[in-house]
Formats: C-alpha cells, structure tokens, sequence
C-alpha cells in the first residue's frame, strides 16, 4: 500500500478485502466509530476523511489548517475532534459540520474534556 492508503484486514482470515484510496499524503491518525460502520483519517495533506467501511468509500472530506495527529469519535458516534498543530476542530452529526475550539489552558488534550472515558485498554480487563 502507498502512504495515503488504508488496506481493509479480514481479521478473521488475515486476508485484505478492499482498500480505501483518497489521502494524498501520509496517513498519520485514524479511529474507528462507536459502530463500526465507519472510520476517520486524517492525513500530512490536512485532509480528514469519513469513511463508510460497508460500501469502501468516502463519505465527506474536511480540509483542516494543520496536518492532523489524532482524531477520536465522541461515545455516541455525534462528534468528531481532530488534533494537531494549532486549534482542534470538532464536527457534529448529523451534517458533521466543523467549528473550531481551543482548548482549555490546563489541558492539551481536549479529547478527555469532552466526552471522560476510560481507554479502551482500561476496559479490556
């Protein structure tokens, strides 16, 4: 795979069953919707990308000021933050539209200020 594509993994098989093509640059951060039904990229081209996982397609591209380093679904799938360099943005269900926040002064992580849940690795055990 090139750098702006992400290969679908039957884990079961271990055999890839599709591919999603549309970053032009290096895929640095990607999270995965409460129901799995979709996935978020986002990408060096300071693109971040929704993805329907069922039909292997794009479903919106969300350009951003900055290249994105981390990106994260709210628990109930509504809202959608990405990270990097300067301001967060974070889109809303159902039209996913994107306002910018900065975040709090006591935190650079604005994810845990907006929706407190404990990692996944935490709910593992």
């Amino acid at each position: 795979q090139d750098h702006g594509t992400i290969g679908l993994i039957d884990m079961s098989s271990g055999k890839q069953t599709g591919s999603l093509n549309g970053h032009r640059s290096l895929i640095q951060s990607m999270a995965f919707s409460p129901d799995g039904a979709r996935l978020v990229t986002g990408s060096l081209d300071d693109v971040v990308v929704l993805w329907h996982l069922a039909g292997h397609r794009d479903i919106a591209e969300y350009p951003t000021p900055n290249p994105v380093h981390g990106l994260a679904f709210s628990p109930d799938g509504r809202r959608l933050i990405a990270g990097g360099p300067g301001a967060y943005q974070v889109w809303e269900a159902p039209d996913f539209r994107p306002r910018l926040i900065t975040p709090p002064p006591w935190t650079n992580s604005l994810s845990g200020t907006l929706w407190n849940r404990p990692p996944v690795s935490a709910q593992l055990r």
